[in-house]
């Protein structure tokens, strides 16, 4: 059992890594990030 939980996790780490990425980078997400970063200067009073 100790071996299948090694395989799992030597192939399930970096696959899961894989994937965050992907998600992250894709194009359909630039413009969800590119507002994002607006928001802490969305409501400063100068």
């Amino acid at each position: 059992m100790n071996e299948l939980y090694t395989w799992i996790s030597f192939f399930a780490a970096p696959l899961l890594f894989i994937l965050l990425v992907v998600y992250i980078y894709r194009p359909s997400a630039r413009w969800k990030y590119q507002e994002a970063k607006k928001v802490p200067f969305e409501d400063q009073d100068d």
